[in-house]
C-alpha cells in the first residue's frame, strides 16, 4: 500500500502507539478493506534516520542571431566593416537568476545598409496592374521591361505607373538581434537506503542543510559530507552541460521512521514532518493501491 497520506503530527517524538494510529487512519481513508486489513498487527520496532535528496539547478543560455529588417530600432555601424564579433554575448545577463527567461537584444552598431533587391536601388516599383490611355486594364510583367509596357488591346506603348517600394530611397536598412534564452535545467538524487519511491520526497517539503550558488559559472563539487554517495554524485554532476552561466546546488533532509511490525515481520514508514505513509506491505486483496 503506496499513498500518500498529510499527517499533522511532530515527528521529534513518536510512540508505537501514534505510528498505529497514522498507519490505521492512511488505511482506513485508502483501503476498501478498512481497518480489518490490520487485524493481528503489532509494532514491535521503530527507528529514525534521516532521508537526503541532492539538487543541483544549471542555468543555461543558449543564442540565435537573426538579420532583421528595420528602419527603426537600433543604431548604425560607424564603419565599412562589420563591428559584430561571433557569438558574443554583449553582457547580456537574466534579469533574475535561476528562472527561466527570453530576451530578445538589439546588437547596438549592426545597422546596415543593402541596395534593395526588389526595386534594383531606385526606390520605385511598378504597379501589378497597368491601366492604358485607352482604357484597358491589365497585369504585366516589369521584370523584363519596368519602363513601359504594350496595351493588349491598343497595341500602344505606354509608360508604367509606379508606387513606392518598401524600402527607403532604394535601400534596405538591417540589424542584428539576438534572441537568448535562458533556461534552468536540473538534477537530483536521493540517498535513500530505504528504497521508498522518489515520488513521497518529491511531495515532502524537507529541511534544507546545505546551499551554495554561484550567478558567474558553477560552484565547486561537494568535498565534505557525511554521505560518500552524495559526494561521489555531486563530483559526476557538477560539470553537466556546457553552456551552463550559473549553477547552485542545495541538500534537503527528510526525517524518516521506520517501523517494523509482527505481521510477516515486515515494515511500514512515516516520511518527512508531513508523515506520509508508506506502507509497501500492507495485504489487500481487492484495492489497487498495494
Amino acid at each position: 500500500m503506496t499513498q500518500v497520506r498529510p499527517g499533522t503530527r511532530s515527528t521529534e517524538h513518536l510512540d508505537e502507539k501514534e505510528a498505529f494510529s497514522i498507519l490505521s487512519e492512511h488505511v482506513n481513508q485508502s483501503c476498501c478493506l478498512k481497518t480489518s486489513t490490520l487485524n493481528g498487527l503489532k509494532i514491535r520496532n521503530q527507528s529514525k534516520a534521516n532521508c537526503y535528496s541532492y539538487q543541483i539547478i544549471y542555468v543555461t543560455k543558449t543564442t540565435k542571431e537573426n538579420w532583421e529588417v528595420n528602419f527603426t530600432e537600433g543604431t548604425d555601424s560607424t564603419s565599412d566593416i562589420s563591428p559584430i564579433e561571433k557569438n558574443k554575448d554583449y553582457g547580456v545577463k537574466p534579469k533574475e537568476y535561476f528562472k527561466d527567461e527570453i530576451i530578445n537584444f538589439i546588437v547596438p552598431n549592426s545597422g546596415v545598409y543593402y541596395k534593395c533587391e526588389m526595386c534594383n536601388g531606385v526606390g520605385t516599383v511598378p504597379q501589378l496592374m497597368q491601366k492604358c490611355s485607352c482604357g484597358n486594364q491589365q497585369n504585366v510583367d516589369s521584370k523584363s521591361n519596368p519602363a513601359n509596357f504594350t496595351c493588349s488591346k491598343c497595341n500602344k506603348l505606354q509608360d508604367m505607373t509606379v508606387q513606392r517600394c518598401v524600402c527607403k530611397n532604394g535601400q534596405i536598412r538591417k540589424i542584428l538581434k539576438i534572441h537568448i534564452e535562458f533556461k534552468n535545467k536540473f538534477f537530483n538524487y536521493f540517498y535513500n537506503p530505504f528504497q521508498i519511491p522518489d515520488n513521497y520526497f518529491n511531495n515532502t517539503k524537507g529541511r534544507q542543510i546545505y546551499n551554495e550558488e554561484n550567478t558567474e559559472g558553477r560552484v565547486n563539487a561537494l568535498a565534505n559530507f557525511e554521505i560518500p554517495e552524495i559526494v561521489e554524485q555531486s563530483k559526476k554532476a557538477i560539470g553537466l552541460h556546457e553552456d551552463t552561466i550559473a549553477q547552485k546546488h542545495f541538500i534537503l533532509s527528510y526525517p524518516v521512521w521506520k517501523c517494523d511490525y509482527t505481521m510477516k515481520e515486515e515494515n511500514f514508514f512515516l516520511i518527512g514532518n508531513e508523515l506520509n505513509v508508506y506502507a509497501p506491505s500492507i495485504p489487500s486483496r481487492s484495492c489497487s493501491i498495494v
